[in-house]
């Protein structure tokens, strides 16, 4: 399961929970009920951690959400950041308009997440 299904699935403020409590392991199963570390987990469930949700990609998440919200919302984020072209963005100096706009992208694939589920 991808991250951003999982954080439609079980919510913004469960996830922002799980990285808060769990901030050890490295994966997580699809129902939010079992974490793994895959440094000290048994070799026949290494082979399985493909399949689950990677804790790093949900700290992203979160990341990204707060740092849309600390906009007021995802349409003043992309106000914030529309000034500028890609190629500002990618010089040193601007490396926080950077990571607005990549964590505009984050949320905004959460949200195509929720078009997808809707379609179904």
């Amino acid at each position: 399961m991808k991250a951003n299904k999982f954080m439609k699935e079980h919510g913004l403020q469960y996830t922002r929970n799980l990285v808060r409590d769990y901030p050890n392991h490295t994966h997580v199963t699809d129902d939010g009920r079992m974490f793994i570390n895959e440094n000290t987990c048994v070799s026949h469930i290494k082979v399985q951690l493909n399949e689950l949700v990677k804790m790093d990609d949900l700290k992203r998440l979160v990341e990204s959400h707060r740092i849309v919200e600390s906009y007021g919302g995802i349409d003043k984020a992309r106000d914030f950041i529309s000034p500028y072209s890609g190629e500002q963005l990618n010089k040193k100096i601007y490396s926080p308009m950077l990571r607005t706009k990549q964590a505009i992208a984050d949320v905004e694939s959460c949200l195509e997440a929720d078009k997808k589920l809707e379609g179904l």
